[in-house]
Formats: structure tokens, sequence, C-alpha cells
């Protein structure tokens, strides 16, 4: 029947029980504090955050776009990584790998954005994910207003 037994703390020597339960106490209400601190921070980063981006105009709010949604990864500034350089892409002259061209407008950009096989560049591979369903229309007219203006 050790389980009605009075279960024993962890003490040092010469301490009473009394000061035990206080560090335990202190602990606890310390972590509580630290998690409070902490998320009331993250909070206030996000709001300051979501009030820049309400304040940028809309090409800068498509180059935010562009950084969060992990484009620039393969769309180096170089041209020769895994997709083409967003940089002066938009109104230029775009070769398919069917030997066509197209012109990069804005209907381009939106159908790259949504279903990135149905065109497209030569010398690349269709590795780019669809963004359908993850960005709104106000989103991809952000971005295509980015890329007028790189």
């Amino acid at each position: 029947m050790s389980f009605l037994t009075k279960r024993r703390t962890r003490r040092l020597p010469n301490q009473p029980p009394e000061v035990t339960h206080m560090k335990t106490r202190t602990w606890i209400a310390l972590s509580i504090l630290f998690f409070i601190v902490a998320s009331s921070a993250i909070y206030l980063i996000n709001a300051a955050n979501q009030a820049k981006r309400l304040a940028a105009s809309p090409a800068e709010r498509g180059w935010l776009l562009i950084e969060d949604n992990g484009c620039m990864a393969c769309h180096q500034a170089d041209n020769n990584f895994r997709a083409p350089t967003l940089l002066g892409l938009y109104g230029s002259e775009v070769t398919l790998q069917d030997g066509s061209k197209v012109t990069a407008d804005a209907a381009y950009i939106r159908e790259s954005i949504l279903e990135p096989r149905a065109k497209v560049s030569a010398g690349y591979q269709a590795t780019m994910p669809s963004f359908k369903g993850l960005l709104t229309d106000e989103e991809i007219a952000e971005i295509t207003e980015a890329l007028k203006k790189p």
C-alpha cells in the first residue's frame, strides 16, 4: 500500500518543505509569465508587420508576397537556376517550350501563378507548384504590380 503513504518531495538538507514548495510555485509562476510575455511579443510583431503591409503600396505588398511565398528560392536574379528571373519579366516576350512566344502581361502572370504547367518557359522544367486557392485575386494583382516595377 505504498500509494497511501505520504509522498516525499526532494529537498535540500535542513530545508523545510515549505521552502521547496515555494521554489516550485516560483518556477511555475515564472514559466507562466514567460509564456505570456513571449506570446505578447509575437502578437505585437505580427501586428506591426500587418500594419507595415497595409501601409505599403500594392507593388511593395506584391514583393512581400513574393518573398513570403518563397518565389525567390527558384526565380533568382541570375536567370540560370530552376526558373526564369522575375526581374524585368512584365512586358517582355517569353519563349515557351513549344517554341511559341507570348508577352508577359497580367493574364500570363495570373495563369503562370494559378496553372504553372500551362505555359512553361523554354529551357526550364515544369516544377513550379500551383498557387490556386492559396493566393487571392487581390494578391495576384499585387504580385503583378510588383513585377511591373522591379
